[in-house]
């Protein structure tokens, strides 16, 4: 006799076997997280469904995974994980491949310095420096003046530094 996928509820329950929920992921602390700090840290994976074996994954990738219990995991996020800004995200995946909900965590570039800190109003355009960690090339620098928000046309360099023109314009007094 052959069953397909969509008769396995039936089957499953008839043979008094049953069928393996998926696992869920309902939180995990933090999911805001600064890009940089050269040490990992142990984040807190809150859901269901879990079992020894369960594995974290960011983006795909295992991380180390420690089973707490059914409704939590603690998975060490490394440096290298969080060397760059974005969105990613965690899954967890049980022993027999049963894959969770994806879960978004952020991470957050973290701007150290601006060089040059202060210019003259009125004065010439000037090209600004920002460094700092975790910056990709899809960041932009905005200068911030009472009631003027003007985005800057910037340029990725690296990981750590972003440079942009201020245009005077945007220095002019009045």
């Amino acid at each position: 006799m052959r069953a397909t996928f969509r008769y396995c509820a039936i089957l499953c329950w008839i043979a008094g076997v049953a069928a393996a929920a998926p696992p869920a992921i309902t939180s995990a602390s933090n999911s805001l997280i600064d890009a940089g700090w050269p040490f990992p840290f142990v984040m807190t994976v809150n859901g269901n469904g879990y079992v020894s074996g369960s594995v974290v994954n960011w983006s795909g990738s295992p991380v180390s995974t420690e089973f707490v219990s059914s409704i939590q995991l603690k998975a060490a996020i490394t440096a290298d994980l969080r060397a760059y800004s974005g969105m990613f995200n965690l899954t967890v995946t049980n022993p027999g491949g049963i894959v969770s909900n994806s879960y978004a965590i952020t991470v957050s570039p973290v701007l150290a310095t601006i060089s040059p800190a202060t210019v003259l109003a009125g004065g010439a355009a000037i090209t600004i420096t920002a460094t700092g960690i975790g910056f990709t090339r899809q960041e932009a620098l905005v200068l911030n003046v009472p009631n003027q928000q003007t985005s800057l046309g910037t340029t990725y360099v690296d990981s750590a530094t972003l440079t942009a023109v201020v245009p005077a314009s945007s220095l002019s007094i009045g």
